[in-house]
């Protein structure tokens, strides 16, 4: 799980441009089903979307965080400062 999310994390950092990517993630996260491209997909258009509505301002910056909620469940959150 860790060299995809490696991937995903560089995948991510170059769509962003002038925006600070602060991936955050939980040690020792449980590995969970999904479909990667899915997740990747659903990611990449959270961020745009975040760094557009940034666009213009000082402190760009999206946080994306995840961790572990229940038996086998990680929560992901994506949150920009604009």
């Amino acid at each position: 799980m860790s060299t995809e999310l490696d991937t995903q994390q560089r995948a991510l950092r170059e769509g962003v441009g002038d925006v600070l990517l602060d991936v955050r993630l939980e040690h020792g996260l449980p590995a969970v089903h999904v479909d990667p491209i899915q997740v990747q997909q659903v990611l990449l258009n959270l961020i745009r979307n975040g760094a557009e509505a940034m666009a213009g301002g000082q402190d760009k910056r999206i946080e994306i965080a995840c961790r572990t909620v229940g038996n086998h469940m990680v929560e992901v959150c994506v949150a920009d400062s604009g």
